[in-house]
């Protein structure tokens, strides 16, 4: 059996989204996520634990500080956990901007439950990868 992977999700306080994706990600112990709501002790916990997610998971719309903010921050970290992003106030064309920006993929919503877990499946593979280049294993 292999080891879950470990996935942050960053997500307004209360998402039922946040929770579904969870229970969805949970399903079949393929991942373990944790569901942070503040985007400031986020990114203060993502500095300290820089190789501990193989997933990060925001929504654009958040408290404190948008999801496009969050993701130029963790862009300047030089992170390489891949970062995907979602929302239900924007459009596709504006999601592939955030691809530019450094997001590893735009989700649109309501997703198709089987693309995301393929999405997902995607980013944790391009982490393991890279990990895998770094380390020479």
């Amino acid at each position: 059996m292999t080891t879950p992977k470990k996935v942050l999700l960053l997500f307004r306080t209360g998402s039922s989204f946040a929770l579904t994706s969870k229970e969805i990600l949970e399903f079949e112990n393929r991942y373990t996520v944790t569901i942070m709501d503040d985007p400031i002790l986020t990114l203060m916990h993502i500095k300290d634990n820089l190789k501990f997610y193989d997933v990060i998971f925001l929504e654009v719309w958040l408290d404190k500080m948008d999801g496009i903010t969050v993701l130029e921050w963790l862009v300047a970290l030089k992170i390489t956990t891949p970062i995907l992003i979602t929302s239900f106030h924007m459009t596709t064309e504006n999601g592939k901007k955030l691809e530019q920006k450094g997001a590893f993929k735009y989700i649109t919503c309501p997703p198709d439950i089987h693309d995301l877990m393929d999405t997902f499946q995607q980013a944790a593979d391009y982490n393991q990868k890279l990990i895998s280049t770094q380390t020479g294993k």
